[in-house]
């Protein structure tokens, strides 16, 4: 794998390790989004927004351990509170776990292959030996790669459990295949990555 990162965006979380809300509600408006835009999404588009550079024909990678908490708790609780044949289409589809990439899509008009995988600890890795392969089939110069996790309790649970503090981040790189003389990227294996996301960012 010989990835080139050309440019990255972060949007980070606040004290108490979750994007502040009113800052949320400010990219919201910003960004023209509804108010009832779930809170990974406006993270994740505000870090797109501002990303130097971002084309409109890369392939969005997005990786997450498990998705949109806020809109899977929702459904959740709403399939325990009605009748199944009740649940609004639209909160289910907002639900899915590709939902981020594909309003991404939608609010850039970013007519693009989209890829959204699910994973533990190798994530990372996995997304970026996926935008390896993508860009080696040479329909494409540059690919867009997100990484972000949402906080709930069961997220929280989960990071819990590979020795993690839970957090909330929205990280996006710009790639294109590295040529000679440039420095590979790469992440931290494993876990790391998790603890060290922030310095995988230029200063």
């Amino acid at each position: 794998m010989a990835l080139h990162l050309l440019a990255s965006s972060f949007t980070a979380p606040g004290a108490d390790l979750r994007w502040d809300d009113g800052f949320l509600r400010e990219e919201r408006a910003r960004l023209g989004l509804g108010r009832r835009s779930d809170r990974m999404t406006a993270a994740v588009l505000s870090a797109l927004d501002r990303l130097e550079g971002r084309p409109d024909d890369a392939p969005l990678l997005f990786g997450s351990m498990l998705g949109v908490q806020s809109r899977i708790t929702a459904l959740q609780n709403d399939l325990i509170d009605f009748p199944e044949d009740q649940i609004g289409p639209v909160s289910f589809s907002c639900s899915v776990h590709n939902a981020v990439p594909g309003a991404a899509a939608i609010r850039f008009g970013m007519k693009v292959p989209v890829f959204s995988l699910a994973g533990f600890d190798r994530l990372p890795e996995r997304v970026l030996s996926l935008a390896d392969a993508v860009l080696s089939a040479g329909d494409a110069d540059h690919a867009l790669a997100i990484l972000t996790e949402e906080r709930s309790a069961f997220a929280d649970r989960a990071m819990r459990l590979l020795g993690l503090e839970p957090m909330e981040f929205a990280a996006v790189f710009l790639l294109e295949r590295a040529k000679e003389g440039d420095e590979a990227f790469t992440v931290p294996p494993g876990a790391d990555y998790f603890r060290r996301i922030g310095s995988l960012l230029p200063n």
